[in-house]
């Protein structure tokens, strides 16, 4: 047997003591849902500025998360023991991709602020869709498609076009 039969105290640094910190979850939740009501007052002031300042937010913290569930997917390929502390943390990150799927919720309901394209009607434009390089007219008929592509050689190619085809 072991000259120290007595248990050896746990060092100071070695646990976490949870009540030195329980008022700062609160208090970082009061802040979260401060911003959240100001982050929805914007939304409702200048829905514009908030779409792309949301936008510019989400892309940022999706980057990190999905380089994070990179990193742990690399670290879990490879199965090396060095990285089990690095792992955890990046492992800790990567879970925030769900997270990040519901804070993906006002991009889908601003989108008609982002992308403008989106508010084109189909055919309440005709002068746009005339103006289109590739119409039906162009694929269909071969004589067309070559006087629009070299419009300065036209009639040479269309003639050759017109032997041929």
């Amino acid at each position: 047997m072991s000259e120290r039969s007595q248990t050896v105290p746990t060092p100071e640094g070695e646990y976490f003591e949870s009540n030195r910190f329980a008022g700062l979850s609160s208090l970082l939740g009061l802040i979260a849902i401060v911003a959240l009501v100001l982050c929805v007052v914007g939304a409702f002031l200048n829905p514009h500025q908030f779409s792309y300042s949301w936008l510019f937010a989400f892309a940022f913290f999706f980057t990190l998360c999905a380089g994070c569930f990179f990193w742990t997917i690399v670290h879990h390929a490879t199965d090396a023991n060095w990285s089990v502390v690095v792992r955890r943390q990046l492992e800790n990150i990567g879970v925030l991709l769900v997270v990040l799927a519901i804070l993906f919720v006002p991009i889908l309901l601003l989108r008609r602020h982002l992308y403008s394209w989106m508010d084109i009607r189909p055919v309440s434009n005709i002068r746009l869709m005339q103006s289109a390089p590739i119409s039906i007219g162009l694929l269909s008929d071969p004589r067309r498609r070559v006087s629009r592509l070299f419009p300065l050689r036209s009639t040479r190619l269309t003639r050759l076009i017109g032997e041929t085809g």
